[in-house]
């Protein structure tokens, strides 16, 4: 398996943890939020990396899409 592949799955398998915290409420968010680009508590936008908006919702998919290939449910 690439390095690529390997970090990609990561990010699959991890894509709904609490990891990364809202730049302006604090609160905890996950990647799947980072990526759809609003805070879940305060609606502030968010960002995940150096993506558009477009490539955001595309690495999003993606990533869904490898879940259920890995056999993972796409919910938080």
């Amino acid at each position: 398996m690439s390095t690529r592949q390997a970090n990609t799955d990561r990010s699959a398998r991890e894509l709904y943890t609490r990891f990364h915290l809202c730049g302006a409420c604090q609160g905890a968010v996950t990647l799947a939020e980072q990526l759809a680009g609003l805070c879940p508590h305060c609606a502030a936008p968010i960002f995940a990396g150096p993506f558009t908006p477009n490539r955001a919702r595309e690495r999003l998919a993606e990533l869904k899409t490898r879940r259920q290939v890995l056999g993972m449910k796409n919910t938080s």
